[in-house]
C-alpha cells in the first residue's frame, strides 16, 4: 500500500543521489513489505515523469551535452 510516509523518504532519498534499488533494499531490510516498496518506488517514478516531482538533484545533475 503507498502511504505518504514512504513517498516523503523514496522522494528525498532520490534526490540524495540514491537509485532505485538502494532504497528498496533499505526499506525492506527495515521491514517495509517490498510490494509496498516497488508500488511506491513505480508512483514516484511515475510522478516525476508526469513533471509532478522534481527528481533532479542540481549537485549531482551532468550536462549532457546538448
Amino acid at each position: 500500500m503507498i502511504n505518504q510516509q514512504l513517498i516523503d523518504y523514496i522522494q528525498k532519498a532520490i534526490n540524495a543521489g540514491y537509485d532505485a534499488s538502494a532504497i528498496k533494499n533499505k526499506l525492506v531490510s527495515q521491514g517495509f513489505s517490498e510490494i509496498d516498496v516497488d508500488e511506491t518506488i513505480n508512483y514516484v517514478q511515475s510522478k516525476s515523469l508526469q513533471g509532478g516531482i522534481k527528481m533532479v538533484n542540481p549537485s549531482t545533475a551532468q550536462y549532457a551535452g546538448f
